[in-house]
């Protein structure tokens, strides 16, 4: 063997060893990314109230791993129904904005709605996300916290007044792949949620 043979078996090593972890961290990250598709759930019409959901579709060829959805919301404290108000509802966050916060998944396991899940290619769950409560005196909007909406041992993030259009900004990411945003505005007096 020369010795250009050698240095030249040696710097493919070098370069092989780069560009596959490279190739299999940056690529891969950003091309799952370019395949979920983030788009609005049909609402659904309950008893008291009306519920916005987000669905996320896996068009990629692998299981994205340990996904989780965040929400940030325009509010202001001002926009918080007080307690003496809410009713039953029972909140986290009573005082603040909604900033980068956990939301949680529909899917139901184990009795308990979770923040964080597996998608397998072409699954396309749902995330929990605005209930609407329209029969109610508040008229307020709930926002999801990452047990989901109020009920049982469930807090929900926040009790919106409906005074206003807000833009919620929703964050999705997982382990193998760039997280991916998306922005919506909901008009509670058109009852609405929109793609912003």
């Amino acid at each position: 063997m020369t010795k250009e043979q050698v240095i030249s078996g040696i710097v493919g090593g070098l370069i092989t060893s780069i560009a596959i972890p490279f190739f299999s961290y940056f690529v891969v990250r950003l091309l799952n990314k370019w395949l979920i598709c983030i788009f609005l759930d049909t609402p659904r019409n309950e008893a008291d109230y009306r519920v916005y959901n987000i669905r996320v579709r896996n068009n990629s060829l692998v299981t994205l791993k340990n996904v989780i959805a965040y929400v940030s919301i325009d509010n202001s404290s001002n926009d918080i129904i007080p307690a003496d108000e809410r009713g039953n509802i029972q909140i986290f966050n009573g005082t603040m904005a909604v900033d980068n916060s956990y939301l949680s998944w529909s899917k139901n396991i184990a009795n308990s709605n979770s923040s964080q899940i597996e998608i397998n290619q072409g699954e396309v769950p749902d995330i929990n996300l605005i209930r609407h409560h329209i029969n109610k005196t508040h008229k307020g909007i709930e926002i999801a916290s990452e047990q989901g909406f109020f009920g049982g041992n469930n807090l929900a993030r926040t009790l919106l007044r409906p005074n206003k259009n807000y833009t919620i900004s929703i964050k999705i990411t997982g382990d193998n792949f760039w997280p991916k945003k998306r922005k919506f505005v909901f008009n509670p007096e058109a009852g609405q949620l929109i793609k912003k």
